[in-house]
């Protein structure tokens, strides 16, 4: 009866030891902005562009990134406000819609 509890309670370690490096080692693909759209909604996804128009509010940065082509806007709630314009960023974030427009909620940004 030991015994068999041992083995379930290590092979369960064992699961969730797997389940934590997947998660942690599992690659977001980078993505062009032109390919986001509502199918991506409250999804993860990585884009690079160049800032465009930064806009800095009480405890929000906006920010305009551009592709060359086509342009998104970046939420970033930490108040980010090294940013400037014609930086090259690397941002990965959920997207979201707000009032009819489709958004990237940045969790991590990534200068260069």
């Amino acid at each position: 009866m030991v015994r068999l509890l041992l083995i379930a309670v290590l092979t369960s370690v064992i699961g969730i030891l797997i389940i934590l490096y997947i998660a942690e080692n599992k690659e977001v693909r980078l993505l062009e902005i032109k390919d986001i759209d509502e199918s991506y909604l409250d999804q993860v996804v990585r884009i690079k562009g160049t800032v465009g128009r930064v806009g800095l509010g009480k405890d929000v940065t906006i920010i305009n990134l551009n592709d060359g082509l086509y342009d998104i806007k970046v939420i970033a709630f930490d108040n980010s406000t090294l940013i400037k314009e014609g930086m090259l960023l690397e941002v990965y974030g959920i997207v979201t819609m707000y009032k009819g427009e489709i958004e990237v909620e940045a969790d991590e940004i990534k200068v260069g």
